[in-house]
């Protein structure tokens, strides 16, 4: 649900990004700590696996934030 939150609001132009901020760093909150607790319990692939989707999608979102 998150990466498909995510992958939707990084699709929009900027202004509507800035108003959907909120819902955006509460994705990426998210899914930092799911990738937390992967680690934690010792699944790591999956844990790397979300930390460089969230990274993807990080990036995304503060180029687009910059135009």
């Amino acid at each position: 649900y998150y990466s498909e939150t995510l992958d939707y609001y990084t699709s929009l132009p900027p202004y509507y990004m800035q108003n959907a901020e909120t819902e955006i760093r509460m994705s990426f909150g998210f899914l930092q700590r799911v990738a937390s607790s992967c680690r934690n319990n010792g699944l790591e692939d999956t844990a790397n696996d979300i930390e460089n989707m969230v990274q993807e999608f990080m990036l995304v979102y503060y180029s687009k934030m910059q135009e």
